[in-house]
């Protein structure tokens, strides 16, 4: 009995291992399990991309990442990004790709037993694209330069075959306008612009240009330094023995303040600032440089000048040559100016004598006065002491009429005469014949210029019945010219008016004398 049932356990027993060996053999070796994440961040040469490991199969993983291709079914012999070891979602960066191209790309992981794979994914990447380039800011400003530049972010997926900077005196300047290069290639560069005009404000945008097209940057402006100051033509208004008046105008300020502007002058040529300087103020426009001080029968040179941030811009050189003072029989010596093509004395005739030496008659008594028909002169209420100078004598119009009266080589003008003074001076002529200031005329003597250099003064007058009227409110000047028997022409400078405006007066009325040359 034993011995049989011995015999039945021993095939069970073998049975029973034989199925353990065979359910081992047959045990299936596991790759890891794995999906692809969607891509994003899709431009022309890159995405993102990356997996989610489910499992990591019979074996640790020892490779993952992603692979692509333009075939539908990347494997690990095309491309691949490798991002570590181990289970666990990733991130991969597919960098190299091609713009305008469709891929396919899926996830992987490696184990000992072999490499699984994710689903599919497709992707297109972006077209080639214009560059992006920002534009510098303008700096090392000068009048004729600047320095300006750009900085390519992206080249747009093309290599950039040119880039630089253009500008223009217009907006929005372009490749048609100026134009500098810097070459290829991304980056930051910096290029000076030359060629540029003072005083103007100019555009300027970067550029690159790649397969596609050009573009441009975001635009700057900037303004040129300041040029030098503009002037017109100057000349001389009149001069005399010992002045001068010039007539200057500073057209343009060259862009900044003009902080001074006058005359300079010297003996010698090309006078400039650091010699005799008569300053008249700042701006633009016209004005009037008085020189004083001058010697007589001397040559000067003159040029207006005028400064701004710039510098000093000057102007046409004048030559004015002083003249030389008159002088009476007596001895009296007066100034003379050049007006146009006349020369007039520039103080009231103060002679008590005929250019023969003859003595012209003072007259003082009231009566006698009235009833002359021939020269006499009396002196502004009979006091030479206070009113010879500057003042001058009264003359009656029959010593004005008197070619005796004047210095040899001198008259007393003919209305006619008076007529071309007033006509080179034209507007405003009371202002340009009127001494300025008020240590002659009554306050407040506004307007006065003396442009003219005549110097004109109130010397009042003397009634014809006698008596002394106008100190330093009026100056009447006879003219020889007769109106009637009993009349003659008379200019007037009035303290209140704007015109040498004419009057007739009775002969024997006392009236100032200006002589003008033959």
């Amino acid at each position: 009995m034993t011995s049989m049932k011995s015999k039945k356990t021993i095939p069970l027993m073998l049975f029973l291992n034989l199925f353990l060996i065979l359910l081992i053999s047959c045990k299936k070796e596991e790759v890891p399990t794995l999906s692809t994440v969607d891509v994003s961040s899709v431009n022309q040469t890159s995405a993102v991309c990356g997996g989610e490991i489910s499992s990591q199969g019979s074996s640790e993983i020892i490779l993952k990442g992603v692979c692509w291709s333009t075939s539908i079914t990347p494997i690990i012999k095309d491309s691949i990004t490798t991002d570590g070891t181990g289970i666990g979602n990733y991130i991969s960066n597919i960098t190299g790709l091609n713009p305008k191209t469709t891929y396919f790309v899926r996830a992987y992981a490696t184990n000992n037993e072999g490499t699984g794979y994710g689903d599919t994914k497709s992707f297109t990447t972006d077209p080639v694209s214009l560059p992006e380039v920002i534009t510098s800011e303008v700096n090392s400003i000068t009048q004729t330069s600047a320095v300006s530049g750009g900085n390519i972010t992206s080249d747009g997926a093309s290599q950039i075959i040119d880039r630089g900077i253009c500008w223009s005196a217009y907006q929005n300047p372009s490749l048609s306008d100026n134009t500098a290069s810097s070459g290829t290639g991304i980056g930051t560069y910096s290029i000076i612009i030359t060629g540029l005009v003072g005083n103007t404000t100019y555009y300027v945008r970067a550029y690159a240009t790649n397969s596609i097209g050009t573009s441009y940057g975001n635009q700057q402006s900037f303004k040129t330094s300041p040029l030098l100051p503009s002037l017109a033509e100057s000349f001389i208004v009149s001069f005399t023995s010992n002045s001068g008046c010039i007539k200057d105008s500073v057209t343009n300020d060259g862009g900044a303040t003009i902080t001074s502007r006058g005359v300079c002058y010297s003996i010698s040529p090309n006078p400039t600032t650091s010699d005799n300087v008569a300053s008249e103020g700042t701006g633009t426009g016209s004005q009037l440089s008085y020189i004083i001080n001058l010697q007589s029968n001397t040559t000067y040179y003159i040029r207006t000048f005028a400064t701004n941030s710039a510098g000093t811009q000057y102007g046409n050189e004048l030559l004015l040559t002083t003249l030389i003072p008159i002088i009476d029989v007596e001895g009296n010596s007066y100034n003379i100016a050049s007006i146009g093509n006349q020369t007039w004395m520039a103080e009231n005739l103060k002679t008590t004598k005929f250019n023969d030496n003859s003595e012209i008659p003072n007259v003082v008594n009231d009566g006698e006065w009235y009833n002359l028909l021939t020269p006499a002169y009396a002196w502004y209420n009979h006091d030479s002491t206070t009113y010879k100078n500057p003042y001058g004598a009264l003359y009656n119009w029959y010593a004005a009429n008197s070619d005796k009266l004047c210095p040899q080589g001198w008259h007393v003008p003919s209305d006619n005469e008076l007529i071309t003074l007033i006509n080179h001076l034209g507007e405003n002529i009371a202002n340009k014949l009127k001494e300025t200031g008020i240590l002659h005329w009554v306050s407040p003597n506004t307007g006065a210029t003396n442009e003219s250099s005549f110097g004109g003064l109130p010397g009042g007058w003397r009634f014809n019945g006698g008596g002394f009227s106008g100190i330093n409110y009026y100056g009447r000047y006879w003219s020889s010219t007769e109106f009637s028997s009993s009349q003659a022409y008379v200019r007037l400078l009035d303290y209140g008016n704007q015109d040498f405006y004419r009057i007739n007066d009775n002969k024997v009325t006392g009236f100032s004398i200006r002589c003008l040359k033959d």
